[in-house]
């Protein structure tokens, strides 16, 4: 196809992908929500400022009853009755800090709520360019697919790109779900789509760097440094290792090593797989719209009487063979011309299973994996039973709860958790024909 032909095209897709996301975003619930101050006491935001107000004042945030106490605070929309834990690390909370100083409950939501619209511009611009390079970068099969080949060089110039990965990260209604709790996901996001294009860039010091600022965000993204190292990419494990590092030092020269203490303790106690918690407290395990196999593995071993220790054992025995599967897959496939952007597939998408907790808004981060399904499907590399369960996976990881009608959310919640666990798998075995260079 010709370059003129290709931009008319790609702009095309960039029109109706525009168009797609203006009709069908500001009929999310979540996009809804964030408009409704009356909403936000009930967003992880409340729980973040809450615990940065303790952190503030020398207390330890990781504390149930002082967690509670600086959450009632009084204000406009900023009553809760009952504060759940808190999850973030020591050093996320500085910000929050920084934020409640300086505004009140309302106006430090509005401020956040601006920070998390243009982490989403910036997540779609940096997938965008990665696409570009995981579609310009390594051959493409030619056997008869002349669909492929036409869309593939649209979607490789730059308002193609735009479109497909703004209908992949626009378009995910987990997204939005994340905007309106005000957390840490979009920053995790946009570090990950950073770090991809600075990996395709053949930039591994910034790639590591980003990597540990995603980690530093959520947990789950460390699990693409192993990934890295499976792979051999040992200047990014290393300079991930000493950003890290120097993250890990200003976090304990600010806040100290109580703290860090409390925080890991947290962890073991409520983030851990089958968590055991006194009864009427918050139970991440047991909660319905816990995605991750620790929820369904939880959930149906209460209900069937298992002990927590078989049931702990079961959870620890998937979560490693999904770990083994995923890594040795990174390893097998670390010649590929597309390995880099594979690898981040595998490690974001293995994250979601192998996580004790995944709500619906980690699934944000879902854009990844399934960047790299659409590049590998444009290139003529995905079997047909590969495409079959990748458009499955994708659309259901990607469309709103409650689309069945169902107020109880079992239909959606069940669908979600098997993606989750088959996404993985599906990423794993995803065969790639011999390309024709």
């Amino acid at each position: 196809m010709s370059a003129p032909a290709a931009r008319a095209r790609g702009w095309a897709l960039l029109l109706a992908a525009t168009a797609t996301l203006c009709l069908f975003v500001p009929r999310s619930e979540w996009w809804a929500a964030a408009a409704v101050p009356q909403s936000w006491p009930e967003s992880d935001y409340q729980i973040h400022r809450a615990a940065a107000r303790v952190l503030d004042a020398g207390g330890n945030p990781y504390d149930s009853e002082a967690l509670n106490t600086f959450g009632r605070e009084p204000g406009p929309g900023s009553a809760r009755a009952f504060t759940p834990f808190c999850a973030a690390a020591p050093l996320p909370l500085s910000g929050f800090a920084w934020i409640a100083a300086r505004y009140d409950f309302d106006e430090g939501y509005r401020v956040l709520l601006r920070v998390q619209r243009g982490l989403t511009l910036l997540s779609a611009a940096l997938l965008a360019l990665a696409l570009r390079r995981m579609l310009s970068d390594g051959a493409s099969d030619g056997t008869g697919a002349r669909l492929d080949a036409r869309w593939r060089a649209a979607c490789a110039t730059l308002p193609g790109a735009l479109g497909l990965a703004g209908l992949l990260v626009v378009g995910n209604d987990a997204l939005w779900m994340a905007v309106w709790f005000n957390q840490l996901d979009l920053v995790a996001l946009a570090a990950l789509c950073g770090a991809l294009l600075a990996a395709l860039a053949k930039r591994p010091r910034l790639e590591g760097l980003l990597l540990a600022v995603a980690t530093a965000a959520k947990l789950s993204p460390g699990l693409l440094v192993v990934v890295a190292a499976a792979q051999g990419r040992w200047r990014t494990v290393a300079a991930a290792g000493a950003a890290g590092a120097a993250l890990v030092l200003l976090s304990i020269g600010l806040h100290g090593v109580e703290v860090h203490a409390h925080w890991l303790a947290m962890l073991r106690a409520e983030l851990g797989y089958v968590a055991e918690r006194p009864a009427g407290l918050f139970n991440n395990s047991l909660h319905a719209w816990n995605l991750s196999p620790n929820g369904l593995l939880s959930r149906a071993a209460e209900a069937a009487g298992w002990s927590l220790s078989v049931t702990r054992a079961a959870v620890t025995v998937l979560a490693l063979g999904i770990a083994v599967v995923i890594l040795a897959a990174a390893r097998r496939a670390r010649t590929a011309p597309d390995a880099v952007a594979h690898g981040y597939a595998l490690g974001v998408a293995a994250g979601f299973a192998i996580s004790g907790t995944t709500w619906v808004h980690h699934l944000c981060l879902a854009a990844l994996p399934l960047a790299w399904l659409a590049s590998a499907w444009l290139r003529g590399g995905l079997s047909r039973a590969a495409l079959a369960g990748a458009t499955l996976a994708a659309l259901v990881l990607l469309v709103p709860l409650g689309i069945s009608g169902d107020p109880q959310l079992v239909a959606e919640v069940r669908g979600k958790s098997v993606a989750v666990l088959l996404l993985p798998l599906l990423l794993a075995g995803a065969v790639r024909r011999p390309s024709a260079a």
